[in-house]
Formats: C-alpha cells, sequence, structure tokens
C-alpha cells in the first residue's frame, strides 16, 4: 500500500489540515491549494509534486474526487 514515509506525508497534511480547522478527507480544492502554497515556503518542488500525489491516492482509495484536479490547485 503505502510506504512509512508516503504515510508520514499525508499525516502531515492531515495534522496541517486539522491546526486551521479544515478537512484533510475530502479535502477542498481550496485547502489543497493554500497547502501547497504553504509548502511553497518549506519545500522544494519534487517534494510538493510527491505530497500532492500521496493526497490525490488518498482520496481515490476513498472513492473520493481528487482536489488536485481541480482548475484551482492546478
Amino acid at each position: 500500500m503505502f510506504t512509512p514515509h508516503r504515510i508520514r506525508e499525508w499525516q502531515e497534511f492531515k495534522v496541517w489540515c486539522v491546526k486551521r480547522k479544515l478537512k484533510p478527507l475530502p479535502a477542498h480544492p481550496w485547502t489543497l491549494a493554500a497547502y501547497i502554497r504553504w509548502l511553497d515556503a518549506n519545500r522544494r518542488y519534487r517534494s510538493m509534486f510527491k505530497r500532492i500525489e500521496i493526497i490525490a491516492r488518498v482520496h481515490v482509495m476513498a472513492c473520493l474526487k481528487s482536489p488536485d484536479k481541480d482548475q484551482m490547485v492546478q
């Protein structure tokens, strides 16, 4: 399923959401866009891309629409 590193990335997103009183699942596209902006100051592009990928995968595995496909996030 997921490696421990990927699980940690998902947990980081969940904690980020909870601190801001946002829902990580299903995440609103605005939430993911705000998270990406936050990551931009703290992570390299490849790291940001991997985090978006894991968030999208968790949504798909839960049979939910992935927020990364929304125009706001693109």
